[in-house]
């Protein structure tokens, strides 16, 4: 495979994933929704991508139509990393639809007109952790389907689900279930490339800054980027990931859990960090002014555990970085960034 089309290209997996390409020696198409901001994401990955040569920009808003027949053209392969997300996009969910399941439509009758043999989707565990009645310790698999009509599931876990259902869907229905791999991330820290934050690096940045004096009581799978784009990477030419679900995370880590990592690597930060959990009355009460609580609403009190010894027959016999270093990686590169001081 020559060429590949990375959509979404100034996210913080997607950059990552850019890099990983263009070292792997791909040509690929990037789409990004405001073409302005080309040469501060080449200014930004300067150190890490020597050249840019074989790497083309297009401007293309999954809303919208115009742009994606000509970013696809030529394309053996597509990474769709493009998401809207609680920060980007607003407050209801028609307007989550009209980018994420619309658009990934989109793109997905497209690349079977052109006839694109691999398809990769970013997607997330949030479309496959939401039940109503869950136990305290919640344990899914690569079957798990969130229910979407679920309540405090939130928009972004709502959309993700919709989106993953349409998906699969579509494929079933064009008999193009071979050519697509979704993949689902837990909690996605590592290194920043620049200072745009993705949600989970975010949660991070706000403990550091102190935006947690309590921390509300919610526990995720954590999965490097390197290693997200790393399986990328392998998904969109490797046959045995055809068709597959590939969840990515290890463990379960509460912001608590989080916290100690960092008061026992970064001292300087203990003051700033929470000093318990918030009730989990207070958080429900926060979260309807308070965004980056209202967000994981739908999570308090579980604790998720990722069955996905699947995925890792799929994936292979490769060592993936452990959360405490994704975790230390992360708060050296927000320092680095001076994101936090």
């Amino acid at each position: 495979m020559k060429k590949v089309l990375l959509t979404g290209g100034n996210g913080f997996i997607a950059k990552h994933i850019l890099v990983d390409l263009v070292n792997a020696g791909y040509s690929v198409n990037v789409t990004l929704r405001d073409p302005s901001v080309v040469d501060i994401l080449k200014q930004n990955l300067k150190s890490h991508i020597k050249t840019f040569d074989q790497v083309q920009f297009f401007e293309a808003d999954l809303e919208l139509d115009q742009g994606w027949s000509e970013a696809i053209k030529g394309c053996e392969g597509i990474i769709h990393t493009a998401s809207p997300t609680p920060m980007s996009s607003g407050n209801d969910i028609e307007s989550y639809l009209l980018a994420s399941k619309d658009g990934t439509l989109r793109i997905l009758k497209l690349a079977l007109e052109q006839k694109v043999s691999r398809i990769v989707i970013t997607s997330s565990i949030a479309a496959l952790i939401y039940q109503d009645n869950r136990e305290s310790v919640h344990t899914f698999n690569e079957e798990s389907r969130s229910d979407p009509t679920m309540s405090n599931i939130g928009l972004y876990g709502q959309s993700k689900t919709i989106t993953d259902n349409a998906v699969w869907s579509f494929a079933k229905e064009n008999k193009m279930t071979g050519a697509i791999t979704c993949i689902y991330p837990g909690l996605v820290l590592g290194p920043c490339l620049d200072a745009r934050l993705n949600i989970s690096t975010l949660y991070l940045n706000q403990l550091l800054n102190g935006a947690f004096p309590l921390a509300p009581n919610f526990s995720w799978p954590i999965v490097d980027v390197r290693d997200v784009s790393k399986i990328h990477l392998m998904a969109v030419h490797k046959p045995r990931f055809g068709g597959e679900k590939v969840i990515l995370g290890e463990g379960s880590y509460s912001l608590l859990d989080i916290s100690d990592i960092i008061k026992d690597k970064f001292p300087q930060f203990k003051d700033r960090l929470p000093k318990g959990e918030l009730p989990e009355f207070l958080s429900k009460l926060l979260g309807y002014i308070d965004p980056k609580i209202k967000n994981v609403l739908g999570d308090l009190g579980v604790q998720l555990e990722a069955n996905n010894k699947l995925s890792k027959s799929i994936v292979g016999d490769i060592e993936l970085i452990d959360p405490e270093e994704s975790i230390i990686d992360t708060v050296n590169s927000l320092i680095k960034m001076k994101l936090v001081n």
